[in-house]
């Protein structure tokens, strides 16, 4: 008896050893995904701090006292880093909406800004189509919006291989919303400037 006794305290011990290690890693697994979401929310809060910093730049005192392009060169680092502050915290509408301000402000810039722009609103139509919902018509005309004008500034800068990337996009996105001739439309394009990258490094045409 004395025997059975002295087992099963040990059984006992034991268990309560095995139940307070399972508590802790559960606890330890509370914790963090705690930081998790309080790093989610706090990066979130740095990329506030950047857009706000980002409209001083363009907007504030200093940037009258200076020429366009350099207020607009200043915000456009605010602008692109918010952005990728709320790409890391996976807050999709902010990054979009970082991205197409990003972009808006290097169109001030002139020509030199006008390819940065363009990849601009492409990263922005790729963050709105991270939430995007078949039903939020205000949401996918800002991506329908964004994606189309980035592909118009890509072919424009004879930037192809990213063009192609645009229309596989919006060929995901019309068919996201069961629009089959508009993805025909961006799949065929997305095919032809394929074709048309690998003629131009297969010309053998004489100079």
């Amino acid at each position: 008896m004395g025997t059975v006794s002295s087992s099963s305290r040990r059984c006992a011990v034991a268990g309560q050893a095995s139940s307070s290690s399972s508590s802790s890693w559960v606890k330890a697994l509370d914790v963090e995904e705690e930081e998790e979401a309080a790093g989610a929310d706090a990066l979130e809060a740095k990329g506030d701090k950047l857009m706000s910093q980002a409209r001083r730049e363009l907007h504030g005192v200093w940037s009258y006292l200076s020429p366009p392009s350099v207020a607009a060169n200043s915000a456009h680092y605010y602008f692109n880093k918010a952005a990728e502050t709320f790409v890391l915290a996976n807050s999709w509408r902010k990054a979009a909406a970082a991205y197409h301000e990003d972009a808006v402000c290097s169109m001030k810039i002139g020509r030199t800004g006008r390819l940065r722009a363009a990849f601009a609103l492409f990263d922005a139509g790729i963050c709105y189509m991270k939430v995007l919902e078949p039903d939020d018509e205000e949401m996918t005309s800002r991506t329908v919006c964004d994606l189309e004008k980035s592909l118009r500034m890509l072919v424009l800068e004879n930037e192809l291989v990213t063009a192609a990337k645009v229309c596989v996009e919006l060929a995901n996105l019309y068919a996201m919303l069961k629009q089959w001739q508009k993805v025909r439309e961006y799949r065929e394009k997305a095919a032809e400037f394929h074709a048309n990258m690998s003629d131009a490094l297969f010309d053998t045409s004489p100079m």
